[in-house]
């Protein structure tokens, strides 16, 4: 799959750094995603809801899942 999106993220640009692939198919790098969706809970390219999972404490884990 990541050989589709090159090496590169969409959000920075840059090459993949810890990359992660959502079910739509998009691949990110783990820290741009994570800093994405403390904005928007969507896909950053096709806009598809992105569930992030809470903890007991209270916070977010890095599991992603789509509704």
């Amino acid at each position: 799959q990541l050989t589709y999106f090159g090496s590169m993220c969409v959000i920075c640009l840059d090459n993949f750094n810890r990359p992660i692939v959502l079910n739509c198919g998009h691949a990110f790098c783990e820290h741009c995603l994570v800093s994405w969706l403390l904005h928007s809970r969507t896909c950053p390219v096709c806009r598809l809801e992105v569930a992030v999972p809470v903890d007991k404490s209270g916070n977010t884990t890095h599991m992603l899942q789509l509704f």
